[in-house]
């Protein structure tokens, strides 16, 4: 497996090879336009994923655009992206995920999750699919919301103050991702995530 790790998104077009590909980026900085990914899977059996993760504060804007293709048959294409946005900062994704109709009994996944942590902060997700064969699994999913009152409730009900309370559900919201990360990659990505948060705003 190849594995890569980047702190930026400007990653451009990817064209996975034969050997399955793992690709991890923290992004805590933000920028002007809009960034646009495109992957493509073109060789049987290929598999790639994509893990990132959004580390959005102050009045930054992250607007970006993942297309991906898969050109072959048995490819797998996993695609999952976690932002966490505060302040006046914003997030916007759009993506098209495109098979092919000679890419039969293809895997596709698309997700993005957005944690917001304060009134003024926005996430914005729009991932389409163009699917030109009827033997493939394909799907996505997109959820955009704050921390559950509750939740908050519940862990100072056990001792823990407000704010530890806060820090515990933003830590569990990015870090879930990581257990499906490959071993090689999750401790660069775990520190980088824990810089960021820690991080004056």
């Amino acid at each position: 497996m190849q594995s890569l790790y980047t702190k930026t998104l400007n990653i451009g077009e990817l064209v996975v090879g034969k050997e399955s590909t793992e690709l991890a980026c923290v992004v805590s900085k933000g920028w002007s336009g809009v960034k646009k990914v495109t992957i493509k899977n073109i060789y049987p059996q290929s598999r790639v994923s994509l893990s990132l993760f959004i580390i959005a504060k102050g009045n930054e804007t992250f607007s970006f655009e993942i297309d991906t293709i898969n050109a072959a048959p048995e490819t797998v294409m996993q695609i999952a992206i976690r932002s966490l946005v505060s302040d006046t900062a914003s997030v916007s994704f759009r993506g098209v995920a495109r098979i092919e109709k000679k890419a039969h009994q293809t895997s596709v996944h698309v997700s993005h999750h957005s944690l917001l942590l304060s009134d003024t902060a926005r996430a914005y997700s729009l991932p389409s699919m163009e699917i030109l064969h009827d033997d493939v699994r394909a799907g996505h999913a997109v959820t955009i919301g704050k921390i559950d009152e509750e939740q908050l409730l519940y862990l100072q009900s056990r001792g823990l103050s407000r704010d530890q309370a806060r820090d515990l559900i933003v830590q569990g919201f990015l870090f879930s991702e990581l257990e499906k990360i490959d071993s090689s990659l999750r401790g660069r990505v775990h520190n980088d995530i824990k810089k960021c948060l820690t991080k004056k705003k």
